[in-house]
């Protein structure tokens, strides 16, 4: 009896040793934050915010937003299309498409040009508003060092017309999210480029799943690391890491700036996961991890905090918001603020995928 035991026990250490060295994912052991320490930046007492539902029937779920130089609201679409959208009455007609692309970040700038990224296929399209509309979306930029862009996450405009683009990694897809997540190996890029000059360049490598970024007037770019629930400054010449808002309550996704000086906005996709942090320190237990089915492995949840940064000269100092509505509301992806009004779009979360467009009333 002990011997049959004893060569069951054998059998299954060998399999754990298996699934351990043939695991389609390679992590690293990271130190994860104490999460106790910026809960309450979401919790019972974290400011409300009213929302409500300002434009719908969206052929897509809008992600990144945008104020256009003609006051009107611009959000890219899972649908490839670029929506323009009334910020009062939330009438909305169809600006550009892209048709198969997955539209995620955008950037109005001043000449009425719209950029923005598909996150599926990876290329930056540009969208010419000066003509008729809907606007056909122009391919500007698909590879950067000879590499194909894929997972491009967002992109902004800065001083004297210059672009940056985010990709979240290097080594994944958007279907991979898990993977990327268990691995911690970061490989996500901030980008620079110049769309009358060319060509683009790597300003700041192996990135923790870096999804949103903004341009401050005259400072540093904002670049939100999903893995490691952080915003972090660099600088947009050389790529130089300065300041971080750290250790926040929740998976980092877009960061926009505000028509008020010194404040930017943060999204969450969802809460941090109790078991991806205490297992960060063991890396053949997420090896382990990466085999559970689908339906059994740790989900995003919904969300409805949203952070302002403030002193961004300084130590980009967190206040946390809580939305709520009569409805029932998802994450956000994208939190804008614009005459003291917050626009915000829905995340598309286990395939959800919702055409709508929210706003709150700042007080």
């Amino acid at each position: 009896m002990l011997r049959i035991v004893g060569v069951v026990f054998a059998g299954l250490a060998a399999l754990i040793a298996l699934l351990i060295v043939l695991s389609p994912v390679d992590p690293v052991a990271w130190e994860a934050p104490d999460a106790r320490e910026t809960a309450a930046l979401c919790g019972e007492k974290a400011p409300r915010l009213a929302g409500r539902i300002l434009a719908q029937g969206l052929p897509g779920t809008p992600d990144g937003i945008d104020i256009g130089p003609d006051g009107q609201l611009y959000a890219a679409l899972s649908s490839g299309d670029v929506a323009r959208i009334d910020p009062e009455t939330g009438q909305w007609t169809l600006a550009g498409s892209a048709p198969g692309a997955r539209l995620t970040g955008l950037a109005a700038t001043p000449g009425g040009i719209v950029y923005a990224v598909d996150e599926v296929g990876g290329p930056l399209y540009a969208f010419d508003l000066n003509g008729p509309l809907p606007a056909r979306g122009r391919m500007v930029l698909a590879e950067v060092d000879g590499r194909k862009l894929q997972w491009t996450n967002d992109v902004t405009d800065g001083a004297d017309g210059v672009l940056y683009l985010t990709t979240t990694s290097q080594r994944r897809t958007l279907d991979q999210f898990f993977f990327e997540v268990l691995d911690h190996r970061g490989s996500g890029q901030l980008i620079r480029f110049d769309p009358k000059t060319g060509p683009a360049k790597v300003l700041a490598n192996a990135l923790e799943m870096t999804n949103g970024l903004a341009a401050t007037a005259n400072g540093p770019l904002l670049v939100a690391q999903s893995a490691i629930y952080a915003v972090t400054a660099f600088d947009p010449e050389t790529g130089a890491q300065g300041a971080s808002a750290g250790n926040l309550p929740g998976f980092t996704r877009n960061v926009r700036m505000s028509d008020r000086s010194g404040v930017a906005w943060v999204t969450l996709l969802s809460p941090r996961c109790g078991l991806v942090d205490s297992l960060a320190g063991w890396p053949w237990a997420r090896r382990l991890l990466a085999w559970a089915p689908s339906g059994v492995r740790p989900q995003p949840q919904p969300m409805h905090c949203v952070v302002a940064l403030w002193s961004l000269a300084g130590d980009l100092r967190p206040q946390g918001y809580v939305v709520v509505a009569p409805q029932p509301l998802p994450s956000f992806s994208t939190a804008l603020e614009h005459r003291g009004k917050l626009y915000l779009t829905p995340a598309g979360l286990s395939g959800v995928l919702r055409g709508v467009v929210y706003v709150a009333d700042l007080p």
